[in-house]
């Protein structure tokens, strides 16, 4: 299991780099659930959680 858990969180970081957030955001949700140890994993989402705020206030900024 621990390929498994590797191999998604490599896709997680994919998604990342290709700024597709909400699908990483479900994908680390899922990760940290399975391995509640993976430091890794807690510190991405926490990122991709603040990049998402950031994104969410820039268009709230666009249609003001």
């Amino acid at each position: 299991m621990v390929n498994g858990r590797a191999n998604n969180h490599f896709f997680c970081r994919l998604k990342l780099w290709m700024g597709e957030l909400s699908d990483a955001k479900a994908d680390l949700a899922a990760v940290c659930k399975a391995d509640v140890r993976n430091r890794d994993a807690r510190s991405e989402l926490a990122a991709v959680q603040e990049r998402l705020a950031a994104a969410k206030e820039a268009e709230k900024e666009k249609l003001s």
